[in-house]
């Protein structure tokens, strides 16, 4: 590895690089993660987990930090991959946020193409419904705007994007993103300042100052929630992880989410949960169960 790039094939010229955080105490997921993605996502940007002080992974791309606050691992992390790659942009996947079916890889490529050419300071590749089901914006009990109107929506080389209003009710979402590595690191260096320490807060921190943020139309091939709801692993993730290229992940949500149960059960029940998505045709003989969407 070197400024380079990471590997001879890197994609985007090795300009973008993976940075994905685990829940302390569950890093033995690292390695269960990255196999995942491979399957999910071929040809994918290297991935690095940035970890907190004092915990390993069997994993070989782990930054190591000094760090306690999931922000100040977060911002340890970035700044590792500029300084000892030079990499100008990083996807930021939360460990829950791995792909549990195909990802549209080509669409993906196109869309980091997009974001490097234009300068785009941050894409999210969101895991609601787009847009928002009422399609006007609404209040939240802040007063912050949840949703857009239609005229917020753009088309930028062929592909649609929202444009979020700075009073977007979770302007800095944790959604998976592709962000300039320079921009990221500098809110988080405010974020950490001001005191925020978790993704929560983090959606909901913003700068006054912040650049123009985009959603892109495409739906991140996940869950709303991903694979945990609440620190704890969520049942309807399981019968959509795509199989059997997700058996390895399933089968440790399993037994991470009946920890007290023998292990023919454990076997037992990821088999159930195998036939309950085939029974609602989400995993059965379809590698995309939502498509994404092209604009015409």
């Amino acid at each position: 590895m070197n400024r380079a790039g990471l590997v001879p094939d890197a994609p985007h010229g090795g300009r973008v690089v993976m940075l994905g955080t685990v829940t302390p105490g569950l890093e033995r997921y690292c390695p269960i993660l990255a196999r995942q993605l491979d399957a999910m996502w071929p040809g994918h940007p290297p991935l690095f987990y940035a970890l907190p002080a004092g915990r390993t992974a069997p994993y070989d791309r782990v930054i190591a930090t000094d760090a306690t606050a999931w922000t100040a691992v977060l911002l340890a992390g970035v700044e590792h991959l500029r300084r000892q790659l030079g990499c100008s942009h990083v996807f930021v996947l939360l460990e829950d946020h791995v792909p549990l079916w195909p990802c549209d890889a080509r669409l993906l490529d196109e869309v980091f193409g997009i974001a490097l050419r234009e300068d785009l300071p941050c894409v999210v590749f969101p895991k609601y419904q787009w847009p928002v089901p009422n399609g006007e914006p609404r209040p939240d009990p802040e007063g912050r705007t949840r949703g857009w109107r239609p005229s917020d929506v753009v088309t930028v080389a062929g592909h649609r994007m929202a444009r979020l209003q700075r009073s977007f009710a979770c302007y800095n979402q944790c959604q998976p993103a592709l962000w300039k590595a320079g921009y990221l690191a500098s809110l988080l260096t405010e974020a950490v300042a001001s005191g925020v320490d978790d993704p929560w807060a983090l959606e909901r921190f913003a700068l006054a100052d912040q650049l123009q943020h985009y959603v892109s139309e495409y739906r991140w091939p996940s869950r709303h929630c991903g694979y945990r709801r609440r620190g704890k692993v969520y049942l309807r993730a399981l019968y959509v992880i795509k199989m059997p290229e997700g058996r390895a992940l399933r089968d440790e949500l399993v037994r991470e989410r009946f920890l007290r149960l023998p292990r023919p059960v454990q076997r037992a029940l990821g088999a159930g949960f195998q036939l309950w998505g085939n029974l609602r045709g989400r995993v059965a003989s379809r590698s995309t169960p939502w498509r994404s969407r092209r604009s015409a």
